[in-house]
């Protein structure tokens, strides 16, 4: 039977966790690295209901990739995930910022999703998300349902500045601090803004596609179990593919 540490050392292959931001908490955040995984569960957030579901399905680890510690914790009760998680004898590895960087990580997945060729490192300062281009020009109305259609997002968010697109960076998440570096492409495509975000894009001639945080990253999460399952054949991992965030 494999091991949590066996687990995390695949994904530190893959996707080392040094090389996560400065800002970041990734992982093994909870649990004995030693423990038996025969089943394990694959989510972008730990809730209660994700640890429901792992507890339904006996599994003893759970990897997420937003952080389940990332404040620090200034109690710890029975009503805390982190408490819970302890009780359950389940342990957690986060692969947050780590994942968004690596090869056939976040950003990979996302520009994939979007059928991007001729893919490329988004140049900035944390040289973090993906550039690539589209099978054919699109119009600002055409590639926003074209994003919907593709990610089964509620509603895209975009400014349009009369430009075809071609070009596009895509960066999973939170993209706020990174508009100024997508200037030299037609379209930026990210999770979420800052509203003040949407005036100043427009007001440059940048063409932003706002998608959704959860959209944008659970992309990454199918691909990660594939890798999974190709390395750890007596192992049954499965993924969480709900958001808890209900919208009306």
């Amino acid at each position: 039977m494999k091991t949590v540490k066996e687990i995390y050392d695949v994904i530190n292959s893959v996707a080392p966790f040094d090389t996560a931001l400065s800002f970041d908490n990734c992982g093994l955040l909870v649990g004995d690295k030693e423990n038996n995984v025969s089943s394990c569960v694959i989510a972008l957030d730990m809730t209660t209901s994700v640890l429901e579901f792992a507890k339904q399905n006996n599994a003893s680890l759970i990897i997420t990739h937003h952080p389940v510690i990332f404040d620090p914790l200034k109690s710890v009760t029975s009503d805390d995930i982190v408490y819970q998680l302890i009780q359950n004898n389940i342990a957690v590895i986060c692969a947050h910022t780590n994942l968004d960087l690596a090869v056939s990580g976040v950003n990979d997945a996302l520009a994939h999703r979007l059928e991007l060729t001729d893919i490329t490192d988004f140049e900035n300062e944390d040289n973090i998300g993906r550039v690539g281009k589209l099978p054919r020009p699109m119009s600002c109305d055409e590639f926003a349902r074209f994003v919907k259609k593709k990610l089964s997002a509620k509603a895209i968010n975009y400014t349009d500045c009369n430009k075809q697109i071609k070009t596009i960076a895509v960066l999973g998440g939170e993209g706020s601090d990174f508009l100024y570096a997508s200037q030299k492409y037609d379209a930026f495509i990210t999770g979420e803004v800052k509203h003040h975000i949407y005036p100043y894009a427009q007001n440059a001639g940048i063409q932003i596609f706002v998608a959704g945080h959860y959209e944008t990253e659970a992309v990454v999460l199918n691909s990660l179990k594939t890798m999974l399952d190709n390395e750890f054949s007596d192992v049954n991992f499965l993924v969480y593919e709900s958001s808890d965030v209900k919208s009306v």
